[in-house]
């Protein structure tokens, strides 16, 4: 992942939060990349707990907030344990 944008607290998302399903690698990966660039928090899920975690820690090394939560987006109760954290 590249460095990204830094965060002040001008960025149009900081504050916010936001999750990024798919989140582990390739184009979620970059999606959660951008919004962690643009000040949010971000909930990176996926199945892959090694992947997201990856993610999470690799934004949280640049100053973001970043959380790995576990998640298959295709089980219903998966998603509704997600919504709970």
């Amino acid at each position: 992942m590249s460095a990204g944008p830094q965060r002040t607290s001008a960025s149009p998302l900081a504050g916010r939060g936001a999750v990024v399903t798919g989140g582990g690698r390739g184009i979620g990966a970059a999606i959660a990349e951008t919004l962690a660039g643009a000040g949010a928090g971000v909930v990176v899920a996926a199945r892959t707990e090694d992947e997201i975690a990856r993610v999470a820690a690799g934004l949280g090394a640049r100053g973001a907030r970043a959380w790995a939560v576990p998640c298959d987006a295709s089980d219903e109760d998966s998603v509704r344990r997600l919504g709970d954290c």
